[in-house]
C-alpha cells in the first residue's frame, strides 16, 4: 500500500496530465476529445489543482466559447481566484469574452468580485466599450461605485474610452 502523500501526489500528476490534455484540445477546438476527456474526471479529480489548470478557465483564456460551454455544463463556474484575485468572470471580461461573461452572469456567479487592481467586471466592460455587458452586469447587482487602485470606476473608464452609450447606462444606474 503507497503512504498518503504517494497516493496523492500520483493523483495530482494525473489531475495535471489529464488538465494538459484538456489545454491541447481546447487550444485546437476539438470537441470530441473535450467531451471524451470530461468523462475521465469521474475517475479523475481535476478540481483539486489550481483554478488556473482548470479547463473552464483554459476555455476563456484559449477564448474557445465552444469548449467553455461543454465544459461548464459538466463544472459549473464558482468564484475561486486565481494569483492576480481573478475569478472566471474578471478573467472573461478582462478578455473582452462577452459571450462567456454572460453565460458566467446567468450560472450567479457573484459579479462584484474585484481583483488585485480593485477592478470588477463592470469595469473591463467599460474598458471593452461594452454597453450591453454593462447592462447585464448591472440587472445583476453589479456595483458601479468601486473604485481601482488608479482611481478610476467604470464610469471613468467608460468616459476615458469614448464610449456614450456605456456612460449614459452608467450614469442612469
Amino acid at each position: 500500500m503507497l503512504p498518503d502523500t504517494s497516493l496523492k501526489q500520483d493523483q495530482k500528476n494525473k489531475a495535471l496530465k489529464l488538465s494538459h490534455a484538456f489545454y491541447i484540445a481546447i487550444e485546437h477546438n476539438n470537441l470530441i476529445i473535450i467531451k471524451q476527456l470530461l468523462a475521465l474526471t469521474k475517475s479523475i479529480n481535476i478540481n483539486m489543482l489550481p483554478v488556473e489548470k482548470h479547463p473552464l478557465w483554459q476555455a476563456i483564456e484559449l477564448k474557445n466559447v465552444d469548449a467553455f460551454i461543454k465544459i461548464a455544463r459538466k463544472f459549473p463556474a464558482d468564484d475561486k481566484k486565481d494569483k492576480q484575485q481573478r475569478t472566471a468572470l474578471l478573467l472573461s471580461s478582462e478578455l473582452n469574452l462577452p459571450e462567456v461573461s454572460l453565460l458566467l452572469i446567468a450560472m450567479n456567479v457573484n459579479v462584484n468580485i474585484v481583483n488585485s487592481k480593485n477592478r470588477n467586471a463592470l469595469w473591463y466592460a467599460a474598458e471593452n466599450r461594452n454597453n450591453h455587458l454593462i447592462e447585464n452586469l448591472l440587472y445583476a447587482k453589479s456595483r458601479v461605485d468601486i473604485v481601482d487602485k488608479q482611481g478610476y470606476t467604470a464610469l471613468t473608464r467608460s468616459v476615458i474610452q469614448g464610449c456614450l452609450k456605456c456612460t449614459i447606462t452608467l450614469l442612469n444606474a
